[in-house]
């Protein structure tokens, strides 16, 4: 498994469609599913390939996050199962969404966007088309990184 840090950072806008297209060069096989509970999930069989379920008729925007956050499982979260402590269960869903957060907001657009006049989560979430909530998740992982100021240095 790869380490978050080497990630490359870009500012370089990615659509659903790269996404679908990275998990098809890394094996990463796709399908909907009706799930009760979750959007998406992930599971490794024991030969290590990764499987993605995602709800049918999710939201554009939710797929998009809910994908991500799946591929960031199968190609730098690492997997858990329900019998995992609460601890090992936190490391493999912040290395997912780290993992999301660069790939679908990098810091270096993050930071072009704010020379560019945006200041709200919902601006970026309509540029990046995301969840808002997604978009404020991304803002406080670099803040709590020391990678942007804090909300209230931004506004002023």
């Amino acid at each position: 498994m790869k380490k978050l840090s080497d990630m490359p950072d870009t500012s370089r806008f990615v659509k659903t469609s790269d996404l679908y297209e990275l998990a098809e060069k890394k094996g990463v096989q796709i399908d909907t599913f009706n799930l009760r509970k979750n959007a998406a999930l992930s599971i490794e069989d024991g030969e290590g390939r990764c499987y993605i379920a995602l709800a049918p008729n999710l939201p554009r925007r939710q797929e998009k996050a809910a994908l991500a956050h799946e591929l960031g499982h199968c190609l730098y979260g690492g997997f858990y199962n329900r019998y995992s402590p609460y601890d090992r269960i936190e490391i493999a869903e912040r290395k997912a969404m780290k993992w999301a957060i660069k790939k679908l907001l990098p810091i270096a657009w993050i930071r072009e966007q704010l020379k560019n006049g945006l200041h709200y989560y919902w601006e970026f979430a309509e540029e990046a088309d995301l969840p808002e909530q997604f978009v404020k998740d991304a803002f406080e992982y670099y803040e709590t990184s020391g990678l942007l100021p804090k909300e209230e240095d931004l506004n002023g």
